[in-house]
């Protein structure tokens, strides 16, 4: 039948996209927690979520053609995408709401979270200078943008982990 059209999935799959482009930060983040919640709550949905969203080799891939891949029917399919969609319009009015320094908590949050880490190519490919780049044209002040700073160093130090 048809390729998974909705906007919004189309939406998720580019901020899913290893080469995605981090210009809204928010939007990664309301991805990442849009698949914990599936992940925490709903486990097999996570793994559809998954397979339909983070999943650039399924993209191309009509509903039908997901059946076999997902092990679900494509009326089920459809109705998954549609709470998808939902949960992640909903996480990312949130996170378009917070201050810049909430928002690198959040980042360190879900990149030190395996799953999440695994999962979501654009996490895993996102690096320091990005990073930094959100931080210096983030419409913030200047004590918020020090203290998201201050974030970064504190996980570096604490974790050992370094975002390259």
């Amino acid at each position: 039948m048809s390729r998974p059209k909705h906007s919004v999935i189309n939406e998720m799959r580019k901020v899913a996209a290893p080469k995605s482009d981090h210009r809204c930060f928010s939007d990664l983040l309301a991805l990442a927690s849009s698949l914990e919640f599936f992940h925490t709550f709903f486990s097999d949905m996570a793994s559809v979520f998954i397979k339909i969203i983070c999943r650039p080799e399924n993209f191309r891939l009509t509903y039908e053609e997901l059946e076999p891949v997902c092990n679900y029917s494509e009326k089920t399919l459809r109705a998954y995408c549609k709470k998808f969609a939902a949960t992640y319009l909903s996480e990312k009015i949130r996170f378009r709401s917070l201050p810049l320094p909430l928002l690198i908590a959040h980042f360190f949050e879900f990149d030190a979270n395996r799953f999440l880490h695994f999962n979501i190519p654009a996490l895993r490919t996102f690096n320091a200078a990005e990073l930094e780049q959100i931080i210096e044209t983030f419409p913030a002040a200047a004590e918020d943008k020090q203290l998201s700073r201050f974030i970064y160093a504190r996980y570096i130090q604490n974790s050992g982990r370094k975002i390259i």
